[in-house]
């Protein structure tokens, strides 16, 4: 599953995992077809969710420090995700 990750500023972090056509935020589980509804909808997306389509997935990615890290683009295979540093 290709994730892309928007840094973002805030005291906030999240766990992430990758089962399938599906990503798991924190223990809530969200199948992408669904997401990629919500995007074409205009519906609100869940937290850390930016947009997604199909075959991906944007999510914020929270830093704490003062310089912005760079988007960051991964494949991630089924399994936990370790979020970019």
């Amino acid at each position: 599953m290709n994730i892309n990750f928007t840094p973002i500023s805030m005291f906030d972090s999240y766990s992430l995992e990758v089962s399938g056509d599906s990503i798991v935020i924190d223990g809530q589980e969200y199948a992408l077809i669904d997401l990629a509804a919500i995007v074409s909808a205009e519906q609100s997306l869940p937290k850390f969710v930016v947009t997604a389509s199909a075959d991906s997935v944007t999510l914020l990615l929270p830093y704490w420090v003062s310089s912005a890290p760079e988007p960051v683009s991964i494949v991630a295979e089924d399994g936990p995700v370790e979020l970019p540093a």
